[in-house]
């Protein structure tokens, strides 16, 4: 079976740190209320919002067939690409010889 062979351990120690939570500096931003000047800092801290987290052997995997699924979509128009040029050819020499 294709997932027994596969080193999860290693694809989700390299994974992981680029999948998880960062802690961010945020930005200073300086305004003005009733009060006066106000400066807050907005988007700093480590955000845990969003979706639950997803197993990394899942991303990977999606990744993987996403890849595939590209790869596949360029074969594939390659091969339409050729067989229309192929199909102008012959409609070019059918025309020529039509004429002629």
């Amino acid at each position: 079976m294709l997932a027994t062979r596969i080193p999860w351990e290693r694809i989700e120690s390299v994974l992981t740190p680029r999948f998880e939570h960062k802690d961010r500096a945020g930005q200073v931003v300086q305004g003005q209320d009733l009060l006066g000047a106000t400066v807050a800092l907005v988007g700093a801290g480590r955000s845990n919002a969003g979706q639950p987290k997803t197993p990394i052997r899942l991303m990977a995997s999606l990744l993987y067939l996403k890849q595939r699924t590209v790869q596949r979509q360029r074969k594939i128009l390659g091969i339409v690409m050729r067989r229309l040029a192929e199909v102008e050819i012959c409609r070019a020499d059918y025309l020529a010889g039509a004429a002629g």
